[in-house]
């Protein structure tokens, strides 16, 4: 954190600036999160669907590092996150007007791009410079309220434009949303860094880069990820691929489907509550570890029921943990210097993309030829691997005589 505080009253409005910034881009998500539905209804396999999770995921594993270490070189990174969202906004409300697999792969490519400034190291650097080091467990957690409210209101609204309307309205909806998301940027306050950035050679750049990279706990969280990734599952995040299409193969209407995906975010707030609280007193691995297992029994739940009850009550499970992602945000950050918080965030990340390419190939495949709930059964059990391996390492590690 920047040693030169600003005025608490500019603090206090870029905090509320990044509480609206984020319930603005949750609503974008939630509008737009029928993508994998609205791609199938426009004749796309399962496969091809995979191709391009795999193709995308590959785009941002080549682009995640400069685009968190060109933030940090330059020495600011609001507008690198304002100009992405005005970019995603643009790229939505076209989305419904092209047609083919060639097309839909270029512009999910773009799209990808654009997340990596969104949700990526960027804005996550630029939170932790809003929010500080003061009890950032309860000041992140707080945060995020706000995108889960706004995900748990407009979820159900999306589910009815499409079933009401169509799918292809809800994009450039989204689209809205994530123009609203730039203009609240403009009121988030950050400190100028260019005058202490200018003076550093690259190289001396890379160098110190790679200190705060090598040590243990950060290793260890590199190779969980790693592993993790391949499943979709990262600390506190669990992303169930083709979910949309498999309860539409069970029997769930569109407005069902609205709601589930609503109604399924709202254990998100008591997560956001106490997880990141809990670890402001008990540490963060033993949070993020739990969070990692709960990760894989509810994968597991996918591949060995149908019965859309049970589904509903094992994504409440895999909500309920997320605020363990807002954990590993802070935890990621304590371990690296303002100046490269968002290098060390994208080294993190791009780990985690690196293994999650030619995972979204393999669920793809699985999903095509021996079915979702065989897809859901290889990746939960795939699961179980990172989690053991990132609760034994650091459990040794805290055992160990200093």
């Amino acid at each position: 954190m920047s040693k030169n505080r600003p005025p608490k009253s500019k603090l206090e409005r870029s905090y509320l600036a990044m509480q609206l910034c984020i319930s603005f881009i949750c609503a974008g998500q939630a509008f737009a999160s029928y993508n994998a539905l609205f791609l199938k209804t426009k004749g796309l396999s399962l496969l091809d669907l995979g191709v391009i999770g795999a193709v995308s995921t590959f785009s941002m594993v080549l682009l995640r590092v400069p685009s968190g270490w060109l933030p940090d070189r330059v020495g600011t990174l609001k507008p690198f996150l304002s100009s992405a969202l005005g970019m995603m906004s643009i790229l939505y409300v076209f989305y419904p007007v092209i047609s083919g697999f060639e097309p839909y792969l270029f512009m999910n490519l773009l799209i990808s791009v654009a997340n990596l400034f969104i949700m990526g190291p960027t804005y996550q650097a630029l939170l932790m410079e809003t929010i500080g080091t003061v009890e950032a467990g309860n000041k992140i957690g707080r945060y995020r309220i706000w995108g889960s409210v706004s995900w748990i209101l407009l979820q159900p609204v999306a589910g009815i434009l499409a079933s009401r309307l169509s799918l292809d309205v809800l994009f450039p909806v989204s689209g809205a949303f994530y123009a609203m998301a730039a203009t609240a940027t403009y009121f988030v306050y950050e400190p100028s860094r260019k005058g202490r950035r200018d003076a550093v050679k690259i190289v001396g750049e890379l160098r110190l880069i790679r200190k705060y990279v090598v040590q243990r706990n950060l290793i260890v969280l590199l190779v969980t990820q790693a592993i993790a990734g391949v499943v979709g599952l990262r600390v506190g995040f669990l992303y169930i691929g083709f979910l949309d299409i498999y309860l539409r193969e069970i029997g769930a209407s569109l407005d069902l489907i609205g709601l589930i995906k609503g109604l399924v975010v709202i254990p998100e707030i008591p997560s956001l509550l106490f997880f990141p609280r809990l670890s402001d007193k008990i540490g963060r691995w033993p949070v993020m570890a739990l969070g990692l297992f709960v990760g894989s029994a509810v994968l597991l739940t996918f591949g060995i029921t149908s019965n859309i009850w049970v589904l509903f009550a094992a994504q409440l499970a895999s909500k309920f943990i997320f605020g363990m992602s807002m954990v590993a945000t802070i935890y990621i950050s304590e371990l690296a210097p303002a100046n490269y918080r968002a290098s060390v965030f994208a080294i993190v990340e791009v780990v985690t993309d690196l293994s999650r390419t030619p995972g979204e190939y393999i669920s793809g495949y699985i999903g095509e030829n021996y079915g979702l709930s065989m897809m859901y059964l290889f990746q939960g059990t795939f699961a179980l691997v990172p989690a053991t391996f990132f609760t034994a390492a650091n459990a040794l590690t805290t055992r160990r005589p200093r």
